[in-house]
């Protein structure tokens, strides 16, 4: 991690917008699902199940907890991707 980066951790405006972040992250979230399940349901891409499970992941904030299943998964296919990418 570069100095830069860390140094910008302790920012108090980084602070700032990373507290703005946490506090709309489960709102833009969840319109984000619904626009999703909008144009996907009709498709048989994204049932009913479907949204009511991801909105409900968010609703109890699922994503803070490290030991989710649903984190874990979406964890390791990001670091995946990551790894992959910078490798060439």
């Amino acid at each position: 991690m570069s100095n830069n980066f860390k140094d910008s951790l302790n920012n108090e405006m980084s602070k700032t917008r990373l507290s703005i972040f946490e506090e709309s992250y489960p709102q833009h979230s969840t319109r984000l699902v619904t626009t999703w399940y909008d144009l996907l349901k009709d498709k048989g891409v994204m049932t009913r199940e479907h949204f009511n499970t991801v909105t409900e992941w968010i609703n109890r904030k699922g994503y803070d907890d490290p030991n989710d299943e649903h984190r874990k998964k979406v964890s390791s296919f990001i670091h995946r991707k990551v790894t992959s990418h910078f490798m060439y």
